[in-house]
């Protein structure tokens, strides 16, 4: 998170300090708690062969928090109807995503993955495509 909002690059460095008495004008690392959260949004990486091959989107690590533990089922209301779904171990929604993909496919790099939760009992979401191109 600090990477991507601060826009780092490797080798760079930070400090970080404590300070009871934070003026009002300081900067906020985190603008929202993790139960906060109520949307996150992602680009399809570069590597796209596997994800449509296998019919699967990867989860970054950084948002797998947002969803259920792995191999636990919830629901993702898309554009083709309610699938049951869930996160596999290694970052993957896969079970029932083949009609989706051939819907929507092939996924490109660039392209946006946006999900919001529906419920807060972690079993309701929607999932929102948008290809680069629109």
């Amino acid at each position: 998170m600090i990477i991507d909002k601060y826009k780092l690059n490797d080798g760079d460095e930070i400090e970080i300090s404590l300070n009871f008495n934070t003026p009002d004008f300081q900067v906020q690392l985190w603008e929202e708690t993790q139960k906060e959260i109520s949307r996150i949004l992602f680009f399809i990486p570069n590597d796209t062969q596997s994800i449509n091959m296998y019919n699967r989107i990867y989860l970054p690590a950084r948002y797998r928090f947002f969803f259920p533990t792995k191999e636990k089922d919830f629901i993702l209301e898309t554009n083709i109807g309610n699938i049951r779904t869930h996160l596999t171990s290694d970052g993957y929604f896969t079970k029932g995503m083949r009609q989706w993909f051939y819907a929507n496919g092939p996924l490109s790099s660039g392209d946006l993955i946006k999900i919001k939760t529906l419920n807060n009992k972690k079993s309701l979401y929607q999932l929102i495509y948008e290809k680069k191109n629109n």
